[in-house]
């Protein structure tokens, strides 16, 4: 028989364990002629352990329905199916067609599996995509899943989640104020991974702009205001946006952070202000995109909220000062001493303001801003001039 030659060819010894895909492919033929002869076929590999690393891409092969998920979930937990043999489930669309009974079980078997996290979270993510795709309802179910989802991640140097993937499952299926507990334990676990070093906040931006989207609040009191002796523990949670990357601070509503600042406004202004992003380019497309150093030299302008912030404050000489920090940026390219100079408008701005105090300290500002971009395009002449002389053959 051909499945018996191809039983002994795959699972020879001498093949170490090697994977092979066509027992899938000739099961997918099998199927199309005579699909009972097929699952018979399959029910008989989860009772060989040999098997079951073979099992998840067969399944796909053939399709994966009731008695598929069922035939998965009863060989998921064994040592003999490999975790990253269950990522192969997230391609073609591999569960669309099964209830949510089934897919919930499927997915929480998996999820429960050592390493099987990271498969479960990727074959949600195209289940939602397939029923947004089709323009068909997210359903209770997958909102489910993802919340059992979600409660389960950490954040270490050893689980790549794969930060896109859990930035769409928040998007898409969380929802305030319901889901505002698991928002901030979610905030908090990462929290700690990035202050204990063991993931970037980097690679977590569209995470955190995407649960500031939906619980704003969440976000803002774990980042400014940590529930910890450290008060800036809880500062990591934005430092990826200062430079670089979307603003997650720019995903909330203006009139919400106002409001936030305003409930304690002896210090969340100037916490706002140390983590807000506070002039954009009119030529930006949209204010989240824009970071400190993408700034056209011409055109410059205060965003609205920094504005406000500074003008709303008790005392603006604080969010002034926090907002001029960020004049300098953490990283560029291109001419640093360019990218000063092109930030004078700014301060320009404010000296013509009618509160003397902001007046006062913006026509103090300017000169210490120009001095520093003579004091860098000096050192970017002298270090143009070295390279020069260095090839000068």
């Amino acid at each position: 028989m051909a499945w018996e030659a191809i039983e002994h060819a795959v699972l020879a010894p001498d093949h170490h364990g090697k994977v092979y895909t066509f027992p899938g492919g000739f099961l997918a033929g099998l199927a199309e002629r005579d699909r009972a002869k097929a699952n018979q076929l399959l029910d008989a590999t989860t009772l060989n352990r040999h098997w079951h690393p073979f099992l998840p891409h067969m399944q796909l092969c053939v399709g994966v329905d009731r008695a598929g998920c069922k035939r998965l979930v009863e060989t998921m937990l064994s040592q003999s199916l490999p975790a990253w043999t269950l990522h192969i489930l997230a391609s073609g669309r591999s569960t669309d067609d099964l209830t949510g009974s089934d897919f919930k079980e499927l997915l929480s078997v998996m999820a429960q599996k050592e390493g099987g996290l990271d498969a479960a979270t990727e074959i949600l993510t195209m289940r939602l995509f397939s029923l947004r795709s089709e323009k068909k309802q997210i359903t209770r179910v997958e909102r489910e899943v993802a919340k059992a989802l979600l409660e389960q991640v950490t954040f270490d140097e050893n689980k790549n989640r794969e930060p896109h993937k859990l930035a769409e499952i928040v998007r898409h299926c969380l929802a305030h104020p319901a889901d505002d507990l698991l928002a901030k334990r979610l905030c908090q676990r990462l929290l700690v991974g990035i202050n204990e070093y063991k993931v970037s906040p980097y690679d977590y931006a569209e995470l955190v702009a995407e649960i500031a989207g939906v619980f704003p609040r969440i976000v803002l009191g774990e980042a400014l205001e940590p529930a910890r002796a450290d008060s800036q523990s809880g500062r990591g949670l934005l430092s990826s946006f200062r430079e670089d990357g979307q603003c997650a601070l720019r995903k909330i509503d203006d009139e919400v952070l106002l409001q936030w600042a305003h409930e304690k406004p002896g210090t969340r202004f100037t916490a706002l202000a140390s983590e807000l992003i506070g002039w954009r380019s009119p030529n930006a497309e949209q204010a989240s995109e824009v970071s400190p150093e993408a700034d056209d030299i011409v055109g410059i302008k205060w965003t609205p909220v920094a504005l406000r912030l500074i003008h709303e404050a008790p005392d603006p000489i604080p969010v002034l000062e926090a907002f001029a920090k960020h004049l300098s940026p953490m990283g560029w390219s291109g001419s640093l001493a360019d990218i000063l100079a092109g930030r004078q408008p700014l301060l320009d701005e404010l000296s013509r303001d009618p509160d003397a105090r902001i007046a006062k300290w913006a026509k103090a500002a300017i000169p210490k801003l120009a001095k520093a971009a003579d004091r860098e395009r000096q050192r970017e002449a002298t270090e143009y001039r070295e390279q020069d002389e260095r090839f000068d053959w």
